[in-house]
């Protein structure tokens, strides 16, 4: 899975759950913003829209 792993090689991502049929991502990690994450989906149809912290 491309996806998953295009994210888990992101400097900071401890981990990463895919859900390919409802588009959704959950990403665990630090110093995780929404620019850097979509920055890894540059040129893919694929795209961050909200990114939460706890």
């Amino acid at each position: 899975m491309r996806v998953h792993h295009t994210l888990s090689n992101l400097d900071g991502v401890e981990d990463v759950s895919v859900d390919l049929q409802n588009g959704k991502a959950t990403i665990t990690g630090t110093n995780l913003t929404k620019e850097r994450l979509n920055a890894a989906f540059d040129g893919t149809k694929f795209s961050i829209t909200a990114v939460t912290e706890e």
